[in-house]
């Protein structure tokens, strides 16, 4: 007996609430009555962030993860089949479902509390249990996490960190594709339910100001010439550098498998976190960007912006003891206020055959 399409969309619900990057992913599915497929949409992700749809990999491994995590709660077991179809290469996997006992997943309770907290955290060392069981998350197979704890290493790494955001705002056609994620009133969120929502971003009432006016291209010419972008990046670092712990997830390679397989193992580790009332916040902006210009793919930075991503990217890879040639997906994690905003998930868009 598999799912009813009520039951199906409940599933689905839970599993969607997976991260998304910049909260874009439409999460397209199909259901033959038998199994579900889960495609790829290309090209809806930042082009220039992006990487040959990683991103939208990564986010794909995620939802796989709350699936797997979610059905027991409504009866049910899945089997996961990745790239079933070569002739179909926007296919990401096929999702059969088996009668189960009814039961709930340890971390089945945090799906719907995960959220992204960029709040400054507190100074704290992780409590014993927490540390012993982000340590201890089961990972795909080939997937390395490293935490670093030391408080000076954390603040030497933080301006590594924060060189994605000097390099976002420090050029013109990225800083525009930036801004038009942004989301800037809760209307328009419910509205969109995609993109970036500026409360979110847990701005003072000065930043927010500032970070207005910057949306406007004639007056970024001019903030940039001031050092703007610079300083904005140096405060993130201070923040970047507190709280209890930077975090690394890599794999052996880069291949579409592999960004599903990292998905899956970020998944876990944050839901791992917020199970033990840890705040969390994905930081892989720059070995993202890094790889990209490894590859040849970044070609619209000068030759000193390639280089500098470049150097801040290897520093970090190397920080987390990653020798292969994959971007290191890095997050914070500690103990923080809750998030003063949510964005909100989009409904599984299903075609039922």
């Amino acid at each position: 007996m598999v799912p009813d399409n009520t039951i199906l969309l409940e599933i689905l619900r839970d599993a969607c609430r997976a991260p998304s990057g910049d909260n874009v992913q439409p999460w397209r599915f199909r259901w033959d009555g038998l199994t579900l497929s889960l495609y790829n949409i290309p090209g809806i992700h930042n082009s220039y962030l992006d990487f040959e749809e990683r991103g939208a990999y990564i986010a794909h491994g995620a939802l796989l993860e709350n699936l797997a995590i979610a059905a027991p709660h409504y009866g049910y077991n899945v089997s996961i089949m990745l790239f079933p179809d070569q002739g179909m290469p926007d296919l990401v996997a096929r999702v059969a479902f088996a009668p189960s006992a009814t039961y709930d997943d340890p971390l089945y309770a945090s799906i719907q509390r995960r959220a992204t907290n960029r709040r400054p955290y507190a100074s704290r060392a992780l409590a014993s249990d927490a540390r012993a069981a982000l340590k201890d998350v089961a990972m795909p197979e080939g997937m390395t996490l490293v935490l670093i704890e030391d408080a000076a290493k954390r603040e030497t790494l933080a301006p590594h960190i924060s060189a994605i955001e000097q390099l976002l705002l420090g050029h013109a056609a990225l800083s525009s594709a930036f801004f038009a994620h942004i989301v800037w009133t809760k209307r328009e969120e419910r509205a969109r339910r995609s993109g970036f929502y500026v409360k979110t971003m847990e701005f003072n009432p000065v930043q927010a100001f500032v970070f207005k006016l910057a949306s406007k291209p004639w007056l970024m010419r001019a903030f940039r010439k001031l050092g703007l972008p610079a300083l904005i990046a140096s405060e993130d670092a201070k923040i970047y550098g507190g709280g209890s712990a930077l975090g690394g997830l890599y794999a052996p390679d880069f291949s579409k498998t592999s960004a599903l397989a990292l998905g899956r193992a970020l998944e876990r580790v944050w839901l791992t976190a917020t199970t033990h009332g840890l705040a969390f916040q994905p930081l892989f902006g720059t070995t993202m960007m890094g790889y990209k210009s490894r590859r040849g793919e970044a070609m619209f930075l000068s030759d000193a912006e390639r280089a500098a991503i470049e150097v801040s990217a290897l520093s970090l890879e190397t920080a987390f003891r990653n020798t292969r040639d994959t971007p290191t997906l890095i997050f914070r994690v500690g103990y923080a206020q809750e998030p003063s905003a949510y964005t909100s998930r989009k409904e599984p868009n299903i075609v039922y055959n």
